[in-house]
């Protein structure tokens, strides 16, 4: 009978440490992202320009060329259907910029996507595909 009781206490140790043991503390993940609701999205003949609120509710932008939108790209759009609202997801690994999804109605009449007018003299130079993404907050 001891030995059975002793048994049962060291297989329940044994589970209550599984957990601490399982835990790689020296470990951290080299990836880290910074998730903003958007405001507008503006298409364009280079790319997307998106509109977000900063942390102090000002509007900042944000420009995603249409370089980076191919497979294995800087970018990537992914469009709903369902009632969430749009939001732009940044990824960074080790500090630096490496990718961004860009969270969209599929609806293009959504209140969320807006128009630039083909009168509307726009800067290629924004759009540069060599630059990186940084957010303002």
């Amino acid at each position: 009978m001891k030995k059975f009781a002793f048994a049962v206490v060291l297989c329940a140790a044994m589970v209550a440490a599984l957990p601490v043991m399982a835990q790689d503390r020296g470990t951290a993940s080299e990836f880290y992202y910074v998730k903003v609701p958007v405001e507008k999205i503006y298409p364009t003949g280079f790319g997307y320009v998106v509109t977000y609120r900063a942390q102090d509710y000002h509007v900042e932008y944000a420009v995603l060329p249409f370089d980076w939108f191919t497979v294995g790209g800087k970018a990537e759009l992914v469009t709903t259907a369902g009632s969430t609202w749009p939001y732009l997801t940044v990824f960074y690994q080790n500090g630096e910029f490496s990718h961004v999804r860009l969270y969209a109605r599929s609806d293009r009449g959504h209140k969320t996507w807006g128009n630039v007018y083909g009168n509307l003299d726009i800067d290629a130079s924004l759009f540069d595909p060599e630059k990186d993404l940084r957010l303002h907050f």
